[in-house]
């Protein structure tokens, strides 16, 4: 073959063969195999990701500013980029690529790695996976025209092929003992819901006496009732995220009905918010916890880059990060010492009467409400828990799709003690099950839970950590998170992060001794 230059060269090819016996390549060829090898790989892993990244770019696209009118278009091309990318995913020359990994090493997680996105990608027809995502592109359109006039009926069948699609998804997957494990294992490896109900219940009877004692002890302290101007809540906004760290030169802010963090690149990761003149607080949290995960996205290992071991080892570790600095960080006494000045400066007005402990009880305010996003640390696991359980009934074909609003207002009711008015109080409130992220759910509690542990062992480390936070210095901060979980990407499992941060497998009693922590600090 010639080169470039007109130069006669030969690509690397396989063994010669000689009356039926195998003569290997001399062995000065065979790092150049090994190399040949490893490139391919490579190539095949950024085309997949490049392919991956047009989809997110559509789908942030559809979230912020595509016009009404273009969403059969839309899904027409998500649906087309899908068959694309499962064509790559669950080519059958991957498994004899990854065969010839080696067994030690990076090689070896690598191999493991891969052979798992084969293994999930090979088990799902392309016409299947672009019937997936088309349905849950008009779903989601489907859910939003529900949510506006408070009507089910309108999302109720596209939820149901949605739900259809995701219980044969299971079965395409295969499981052990019920179809929803194989759904869970997709955001969280090696999860299965038996673990998480032996979480999960202990978690719930913990929790129950916990928020009825900060409840009794915050009385009835008001909650913020000022105007907030949006204009300078987004100018507290971008200041709060250049002094995390999050880099705007590779990522930026903009505004959705569900706020949310997407990877467009390895250096475009956006983040989304949204904005209350009635309640800063919402809107800044928000801010906070998307800019948690959109610096995990950022500080991935950047020599696997589009590659399996460059992503995030699980959702669960990933909403650590995000529940990180939302709660342990933003919601902690030191975070309001730094903040208060800034608050100040942009609303002197409204916060002529604020001092730092009025700002810390507020950002503290626990209620037993509707709304999950809006949920304080106390209550928000019982929000997570009651999703999974109506998961569990619907994706197992124990409950039925169009029953799903009263079983909501049971599970609100003997989970929180409320009982939602509006639907979208209650079953419409959320977008996942539109998209189709069934099991996905289960991954917010896990991060809180997480994050807890994690906050343990830094802490330790660093006992100063909270002098930095309340001078606004959070690059500490930033070096450990990088160094401890972001830098590791996929390399290590859930599992084996958690043992090698704390010393420990993951264990509800950090998060339940956190809260008594704080409660104690708040109404001592």
């Amino acid at each position: 073959m010639k080169g470039p230059c007109g130069v006669l060269f030969f690509l690397p090819g396989p063994p010669v063969l000689f009356d039926n016996k195998t003569v290997p390549f001399p062995e000065k060829y065979e790092g150049v195999l090994k190399m040949a090898l490893l490139e391919d790989i490579r190539r095949k892993e950024e085309d997949i990701y490049r392919l991956e990244e047009i989809l997110a770019l559509l789908s942030w696209d559809q979230e912020t500013g595509m016009p009404e009118e273009a969403l059969e278009d839309r899904s027409d091309q998500m649906a087309w980029v899908q068959q694309e990318l499962s064509d790559r995913l669950s080519d059958p020359r991957w498994e004899d690529l990854i065969d010839k990994l080696g067994s030690s090493g990076d090689q070896k997680v690598w191999k493991k790695n891969l052979y798992r996105r084969y293994r999930i990608n090979s088990c799902l027809p392309r016409e299947f996976m672009s019937e997936f995502v088309r349905a849950a592109s008009l779903s989601r359109d489907a859910w939003q025209k529900a949510r506006r006039d408070e009507d089910f009926s309108l999302f109720l069948p596209h939820l149901e092929k949605v739900v259809a699609l995701s219980r044969e998804r299971a079965e395409f997957l295969g499981y052990e003992k019920e179809p929803y494990d194989a759904l869970l294992d997709l955001y969280e490896p090696g999860m299965n819901a038996e673990t998480l109900e032996g979480i999960f219940n202990p978690l719930q009877k913990e929790l129950n006496p916990l928020i009825d004692d900060i409840l009794e002890k915050q009385g009835d302290e008001g909650s913020q009732v000022s105007e907030f101007d949006t204009t300078r809540q987004k100018e507290l906004h971008m200041r709060l995220l250049e002094a995390m760290g999050y880099d705007l030169k590779k990522g930026r802010l903009d505004f959705s009905v569900h706020p949310f963090t997407t990877t467009l690149g390895p250096r475009d990761i956006r983040i989304t918010t949204h904005l209350d003149p009635r309640d800063f607080l919402n809107g800044l949290f928000s801010t906070i916890h998307e800019a948690g995960h959109g610096l995990y996205e950022q500080n991935l290992p950047h020599l696997w880059k589009r590659s399996v071991n460059g992503q995030a080892c699980s959702l669960g570790i990933h909403e650590s990060q995000s529940r990180f600095w939302e709660n342990c960080i933003g919601r902690s006494r030191a975070f309001w010492e730094y903040m208060l000045p800034q608050v100040k400066s942009l609303f002197p007005d409204q916060s002529s009467g604020e001092d730092v402990d009025s700002l810390y009880r507020k950002a503290n305010r626990v209620s037993r409400g509707f709304i999950r996003i809006d949920a304080d640390e106390y209550t928000y696991n019982m929000h997570v828990i009651l999703r999974f359980r109506l998961e569990r009934m619907i994706i197992n074909g124990d409950a039925r799709v169009k029953d799903l609003p009263e079983l909501w207002k049971s599970e609100s009711k003997a989970l929180l003690s409320v009982v939602p008015k509006t639907l979208n109080q209650g079953v419409l409130q959320d977008i996942h099950w539109s998209l189709g992220d069934w099991g996905y759910f289960p991954t917010y509690a896990l991060g809180n839970l997480y994050a807890a542990q994690f906050r343990k062992t830094l802490f330790e480390e660093f006992p100063r950590m909270n002098e930095d936070v309340a001078k606004g210095n959070f690059t500490p901060l930033l070096f450990w998170l990088k160094d401890h979980i972001h830098a590791k990407g996929a390399m290590v499992s859930p599992g084996e992060l958690v043992r090698d941060i704390s010393g420990e497998g993951l264990n509800s009693r950090y998060f339940i001794e956190y809260l008594r922590t704080k409660t104690r600090d708040l109404y001592a």
